[in-house]
């Protein structure tokens, strides 16, 4: 065959906000065609996704939601002449998340600040290979990723104008489910396969108090000091870690509460 090669791709964001609220949607594509004496090969990919949130209140108490969405495909063909063998590959991927969060402000006493995020994603990726009677079958599946963080400070002005204490808690779980599965037949041999699964979880905590020197505030920076924990742990593939990390420190904040503004 005559030798010719296509690629074209393209992308696109269309979106829209009000005074509250944002809406945004985004698209993508992609083909690349080849065809050689050799080799013919194509290829597509896709995908779709979008976001948006929406806030309520005013600015010393306001709750805010958010969400996304993505959804993506790839394929892969590719067949050889000389010798003659083919791979047929696809890949796909589905993701969400929503988050809430809440901002509250008493100022000059006290402000607070609240962040929880969740998400789940699933993936699936085929490979199929066949080269001289013999096949080669792949299948890879993430079947259940799950994430959600939760994060939440305030600060407390104990003396006014001269220290304010700001406690602060994160806290990010994660739990992901991955299978594996492959067949081999060979005229040879006959049909093998062999199979994976594995479950893997995390969860980090850190639990910090900062101590911030208002008298020493100088065009909205103060010093500060800090002392913080935390507590990683994983398990997965019949192993478990988990590991205890204290700190503590000096560095400079801006005067400001963490949760005062919908903007910080």
């Amino acid at each position: 065959m005559e030798s010719g090669e296509l690629h074209a791709e393209g992308d696109g964001e269309l979106g829209h906000a009000w005074s509250a609220a944002r809406l945004t949607v985004r698209g993508q594509y992609r083909v690349f065609d080849v065809g050689q004496e050799q080799r013919e090969q194509s290829e597509v990919s896709w995908r779709v996704g979008g976001d948006g949130w929406f806030r309520l209140g005013e600015p010393r108490l306001e709750l805010s939601l958010g969400a996304s969405g993505e959804l993506a495909q790839y394929t892969n063909d590719t067949v050889f002449y000389s010798p003659v063998a083919t791979t047929d590959e696809i890949s796909q991927m589905v993701r969400t998340s929503a988050a809430v969060g809440l901002n509250v402000l008493r100022a000059p006493v006290w402000g607070a600040r609240m962040r929880v995020r969740g998400g789940w994603q699933r993936e699936v990726y085929l490979r199929t290979a066949v080269d001289q009677g013999a096949t080669l079958r792949d299948e890879e599946r993430i079947d259940d990723q799950v994430q959600v963080r939760a994060q939440a400070d305030m600060e407390y002005r104990a003396i006014d104008g001269v220290l304010a204490l700001v406690p602060g808690l994160d806290l990010e779980t994660f739990t992901m489910t991955r299978s594996k599965a492959t067949l081999v037949f060979e005229p040879s041999t006959g049909l093998t396969s062999q199979a994976e699964l594995v479950d893997a979880r995390r969860v980090d905590v850190s639990l910090g108090l900062e101590f911030v020197l208002l008298a020493l505030d100088a065009a909205g920076v103060s010093p500060f000091a800090y002392a913080r924990g935390r507590y990683v742990s994983t398990a997965g593939a019949g192993s478990a870690v988990s590991i205890w990390v204290p700190s503590a420190g000096l560095g400079l904040r801006t005067s400001n509460v963490r949760g005062a503004s919908p903007d910080q």
